[in-house]
């Protein structure tokens, strides 16, 4: 890739009801800027497993998404939803694949795992998640 970095941006007015807007979005963003199949399947998977976190315990208002293609990585920001001050949405050091019999949690693992680095941040209480991930090598 060359030149300056692409970020696009989604923005919902409401949460959709499923993360199959969100994930579509992701993966037809990095299709067309190079990103290879295993990055679009697992960036994409992020995508829905984050925007999923939102429609399961966020407020119902507004959600965004941008991805960013730079040179060396793919970043992905998911910002909306809600959470208490001690939810584990707010450590990612703590978040594991829970065991397939367990309720939830599952998703928030599969993010640890399939991305290099992600952070999380509050504004006025609205979450925001960034993730990043090293490109495949040309």
């Amino acid at each position: 890739m060359t030149g300056a970095p692409q970020r696009q941006f989604l923005k919902f007015q409401a949460v959709p009801a499923t993360a199959r807007p969100a994930r579509r979005f992701v993966a037809d963003t990095l299709r067309a800027q190079g990103a290879t199949s295993d990055e679009i399947v697992d960036i994409a998977l992020v995508a829905s497993e984050l925007v999923s976190n939102i429609i399961e315990h966020g407020d119902g208002l507004e959600l965004s998404l941008a991805v960013n293609a730079t040179a060396d990585a793919w970043e992905l920001s998911v910002v909306g939803g809600r959470c208490r001050p001690d939810s584990l949405v707010l450590t990612p050091d703590k978040w594991n694949v829970a065991r397939a019999d367990e309720s939830s949690g599952r998703g928030l693992g599969i993010v640890r795992q399939l991305m290099d680095d992600i952070s999380v941040d509050t504004s006025a209480g609205t979450v925001s998640v960034s993730c990043r991930r090293r490109r495949a090598p040309s």
